[in-house]
Order: C-alpha cells, then structure tokens, then sequence
C-alpha cells in the first residue's frame, strides 16, 4: 500500500487573522457565558441545549 498523503491546510486569509464569527456564533458564545454564570451546574452540553434553544426563540 502506499503511504498516506496529507493535505496542507490553507491559511484563513493573508493578515494570517481567523474567520468573521456568524451572528448565530457571537450570540452562542455570549450566551454559554451568560449561562455558566447562573448556572453552574450545569454541564456545558446542557448549556449549549438551551442556547440553541435560546437562539431559535430570540429569532
């Protein structure tokens, strides 16, 4: 068999800087702040449960 090849990854662009965040992505991570604060207890998949849901009733 031949050996496996790997692909080079391109960069995100030429200032070297990462992708523009989504408005879904800016209200996901505000949001999972927001719940890890009054919510401690809960696991960050719970969280991440409610943010969406959070997402789908704010739009």
């Amino acid at each position: 068999m031949a050996p496996q090849q790997t692909r080079a990854r391109a960069k995100a662009g030429t200032s070297g800087g990462s992708k523009k965040l989504t408005p879904f992505n800016k209200f996901v991570k505000t949001e999972l702040a927001r719940l890890a604060v009054e919510h401690p207890e809960m696991t960050h998949q719970e969280r991440f449960k409610l943010a969406t849901a959070n997402w789908k009733t704010k739009n």
